[in-house]
């Protein structure tokens, strides 16, 4: 089979498997604009509006502590979390920097759980990033694992 054969089905394929792409190939209007930013303001207090207790990963599909996501949004957000104390909300970030930039105008309810990605051993920098951040149950996802990481990460967090 030639190199671009593979290439090309290589691609397809993970374009086809990718929940953004779907969504907005069957015309879901939250997906209209792909990966670009967008903000949904209307949903920020939609928990609010829930009556039993739910487990919520907030941004499951792409990341709370993005680069050009406002800080007014996310504080928003954090507002809203705190309202909803029956609550949990689950965060994980791969940008561990920005959380730095941001985590003291950040409101930290008890029922936020801070979580980063370390997915190799050039990430587990962000542990320590994360350790600084006061919320009060924080955790790793150790996923996609793409090299070793250390056993022993010092980290005073439960592995």
């Amino acid at each position: 089979m030639p190199d671009i054969f593979q290439s090309q089905t290589r691609w397809v394929s993970q374009e086809a498997l990718n929940p953004t792409y779907m969504l907005k190939a069957m015309g879901n209007r939250r997906y209209a604009n792909g990966f670009s930013l967008t903000l949904h303001h209307d949903l920020i207090d939609l928990p609010l509006k829930w009556r039993e207790p739910k487990f919520v990963f907030v941004n499951s599909m792409s990341d709370l502590f993005h680069e050009q996501m406002p800080l007014s949004f996310i504080q928003s957000v954090f507002k809203t979390m705190e309202k909803a104390d029956k609550h949990v909300f689950q965060i994980l970030t791969k940008r561990s920097h920005r959380l730095l930039e941001v985590f003291d105008k950040i409101s930290w309810p008890s029922n936020v759980w801070m979580g980063v990605t370390v997915e190799s051993q050039k990430y587990v920098h962000r542990i320590s990033e994360l350790q600084r951040v006061p919320a009060q149950t924080k955790f790793l996802s150790i996923e996609p694992l793409l090299s070793n990481i250390p056993a022993d990460l010092g980290t005073g967090l439960e592995i």
